[in-house]
């Protein structure tokens, strides 16, 4: 089922770096890498997060112990 303003929230990138306690250059450049959350893109200048893309991008980062990374 598509999801819908209804049920889940746009955000701009400010919103969302703020949701994620990081700086919008920050995310600016995960989104460049390929290494943050999935994203809309409207036109060249407006970019917005599902919040629940967030969501699910923080729990995909979650670890028990800094060895994990190095698997």
């Amino acid at each position: 089922m598509p999801r819908t303003l209804e049920d889940d929230k746009l955000l701009t990138a400010k919103q969302a770096a703020a949701l994620m306690v990081m700086t919008t250059n920050g995310l600016s450049q995960q989104r460049f890498n390929g290494t943050g959350p999935q994203f809309v893109r409207f036109g060249a200048h407006t970019i917005r997060y599902w919040q629940s893309d967030i969501q699910t991008w923080l729990d995909s980062r979650l670890r028990t112990c800094t060895l994990e990374d190095h698997k």
